[in-house]
């Protein structure tokens, strides 16, 4: 099986979160991808960090992070397949949360989701009301 973090899996194993540092432990290296489109919306998450130190930790271990993967050739583009399958995922109502507040999936997170459907991966993100609507989306939610 083939995963594809999503952004927020990502900023997770970033910033240390435990069950995705476990999570990633039980998996081969060469099974996990990162979408080009998470790379940038995590160094933009970096860059508004406030402390400084903190800045840099992060930067530094995404810079190791997508080393790491791209020996693997770990870093997906977002290509022509997948910009077919966003265009049909921008006019769905995908929502991250239920009941009150509910916030509409980004168009980049939908970028993200329409990379791993395009691509066939299983995308590794927590729990979301819009992964049951959308049709062939395998996901984990570590």
């Amino acid at each position: 099986m083939v995963y594809l973090l999503s952004s927020q899996s990502l900023l997770d194993m970033l910033g240390d979160e435990l069950a995705m540092k476990a999570w990633t432990g039980t998996v081969q290296a060469n099974s996990i991808k990162l979408s080009s489109v998470s790379i940038g919306q995590a160094l933009y998450q970096i860059e508004q960090e406030q402390d400084a130190n903190l800045r840099a930790e992060l930067d530094d271990a995404l810079e190791k992070t997508i080393r790491s993967l791209q020996i693997y050739e770990g870093i997906v583009p977002f290509d022509a397949s997948a910009a077919r399958t966003w265009s049909k995922l921008m006019r769905m109502k995908l929502l991250h949360q239920d009941g009150s507040n509910p916030i509409e999936v980004s168009s980049e997170s939908r970028m993200v989701v329409a990379t791993a459907l395009a691509k066939g991966f299983t995308l590794v993100d927590a729990a979301r009301p819009f992964h049951s609507t959308v049709q062939r989306l395998k996901v984990i939610s570590p």
